[in-house]
């Protein structure tokens, strides 16, 4: 099953089809005792984006799918699919300078459950932050993931900015990487 929100331009298109190619070498080696849970960040002046990939591993696939599908028929609904991409977004706090900003879902992808019993469904989901433009200077961006703490791995990145007006500096993640802080200076220029 496919559910998309609302479809994005072609370069939002492409930067989601990069993140799920940058991670798809990772849950193809994830371990099959856990759920994968991968955040890649697209920090741009008028926004943020987040990608973030979901792959539970074969042996917690039930437990996991007790947490989505709701009714237990075994099946996944668009109403399921959409409670629990909007409870992982409830459950992941962003920062830019300090202040929490709220995420805005913009698109979900969810795999059949049966690939997800496999081990080779990943739910994909994007979200922006809103955030005032990044004005010129020096700014943090953080991010926390507390989705599923029990049994899942994190990854988490910045993307490299689409603008040469936008500088990564050292991401610094804590050491399960649930949380990565990211400098970001935004240069004079267009």
């Amino acid at each position: 099953m496919t559910l998309a929100l609302r479809s994005g331009v072609s370069r939002l298109r492409g930067l989601a089809l990069l993140a799920g190619s940058m991670v798809m070498p990772l849950l193809h080696a994830h371990r099959q005792d856990e759920c994968l849970q991968a955040v890649l960040i697209d920090v741009a002046p008028e926004q943020i984006r987040l990608f973030l990939s979901i792959t539970p591993g074969t042996e917690v696939a039930a437990r996991f799918n007790a947490v989505v599908d709701l009714d237990r028929n075994g099946t996944v609904s668009p109403r399921e699919a959409g409670a629990y991409v909007s409870n992982v977004v409830s459950q992941v706090t962003f920062r830019s300078d300090g202040i929490v900003r709220k995420l805005d879902l913009k698109t979900f992808r969810f795999p059949e459950p049966e690939a997800i019993r496999a081990g080779a469904g990943t739910i994909q989901i994007e979200a922006v932050a809103v955030v005032p433009v990044l004005t010129e200077g020096a700014h943090i961006v953080h991010f926390e993931n507390r989705h599923l703490p029990h049994m899942s791995g994190y990854l988490a990145n910045a993307l490299m900015p689409e603008t040469r007006r936008i500088v990564i500096g050292r991401q610094k993640r804590n050491e399960i990487q649930s949380e990565i802080e990211i400098p970001v200076t935004v240069q004079a220029g267009k």
